[in-house]
């Protein structure tokens, strides 16, 4: 956490949010990171803009809610935007498999 601290890595999208991009961009975000989420499905967008995860995992709702309160998570639909406004970016989209299950 020290590039935060001294202000290096501070911005950082996650692309996806999913059980792993939104418990992934919370946690960022509570420990300092100002993160911006891509979700391309309105519903979810909605609900994780209102602090209110459309998954469950343990832990994670309370975490998203002091995100969003405090100003350290935000949602888009817009890839670019997201992008352009960080300094990392993380994808973590569902990865397609075959009819046999293989990827």
């Amino acid at each position: 956490m020290e590039a935060v601290e001294r202000g290096l890595v501070e911005r950082v999208s996650v692309i996806g949010l999913g059980y792993v991009g939104l418990t992934f961009a919370a946690c960022l975000a509570s420990r300092g990171f100002k993160v911006v989420g891509v979700e391309v499905d309105e519903a979810k967008r909605r609900l994780v803009a209102e602090g209110l995860p459309p998954i469950y995992e343990e832990g994670l709702e309370p975490l998203l809610r002091e995100a969003v309160r405090e100003g350290r998570l935000r949602v888009t639909g817009d890839y670019v935007e997201a992008v352009r406004e960080s300094a990392i970016s993380f994808i973590s989209v569902g990865t397609p498999s075959k009819s046999d299950g293989s990827v």
